[in-house]
């Protein structure tokens, strides 16, 4: 399976033709804003606490208004201890982002717009040592078998 530089696998490989025809692009949509998510995550553990939750809440409320709010609501009913080891939580194990099924989605024109800002290029990997042709971006999505 490909690696990339920074000692991530992919564990499942999606086709993107196949998500297509299957007339649901929201699901490649909401893996690259997971992708995004990662690497939001990454750069969280190089900030102050302060910065780091003002980012961290900058890219939901980019994503989806009402994750931000419902989050936002949850942060502002803990203590301040809770709310610190909420923060290293997402900070160590990262965050998931989510779209809701077939409308108020992000659009491409959207998406793009996303990625101008955060400026996250999609991994170099290998497989077997060897490069992989195109670029790939490898996150967490979930699936309903």
């Amino acid at each position: 399976m490909p690696i990339a530089k920074n000692g991530k696998r992919a564990k499942i490989i999606l086709n993107a033709l196949g998500v297509c025809n299957r007339l649901n692009p929201a699901q490649l949509y909401e893996l690259e804003l997971n992708f995004l998510a990662d690497n939001v995550a990454e750069d969280m553990k190089k900030m102050s606490l302060n910065d780091a939750k003002k980012f961290y809440f900058e890219y939901l409320k980019d994503i989806n208004e009402e994750q931000y709010k419902s989050v936002k609501e949850f942060y502002n009913s803990l203590d301040k201890k809770e709310k610190v080891a909420y923060l290293k939580e997402v900070m160590n194990d990262g965050f998931s982002t989510y779209q809701p099924p077939f409308w108020d989605n992000i659009g491409f024109d959207r998406l793009k717009e996303i990625y101008k800002k955060y400026k996250y290029e999609p991994y170099e990997v290998t497989i077997e040592g060897l490069p992989v042709e195109n670029r790939l971006i490898i996150s967490d999505v979930y699936m309903i078998r």
